[in-house]
């Protein structure tokens, strides 16, 4: 049986931030990365965890099928404890227009 998650497309760059500050433990944001240096421009991922997010940076590689791009590759990971710095660590590396959901 495969199981599917659920995720909704962030819209806007106010939404991102809202969805930064309000986030739920239990959900997670995936944005396509414009990360010097890393394949593909990479994904951005945010978590939180009690009072402390976590940001991965990781490269976009192809999947076995050969079209298909998947995180795996370099990883970068941040730690902050606010959704100000969070922001302030993402900004610069969004693929503009930017791609990104919540799931």
């Amino acid at each position: 049986m495969v199981i599917r998650y659920r995720e909704k497309k962030i819209k806007t760059f106010a939404e991102l931030k809202n969805t930064i500050t309000t986030m739920d433990l239990d959900c997670g944001i995936r944005i396509l990365g414009n990360i010097t240096g890393f394949a593909h421009g990479g994904f951005i991922f945010i978590t939180k965890m009690g009072e402390q997010y976590t940001v991965n940076m990781t490269e976009r590689v192809l999947f076995k099928d050969g079209k298909t791009l998947v995180p795996g590759g370099r990883a970068n990971w941040f730690y902050t404890d606010d959704s100000e710095k969070t922001w302030l660590i993402i900004k610069d590396k969004l693929l503009r227009p930017f791609e990104a959901w919540i799931y």
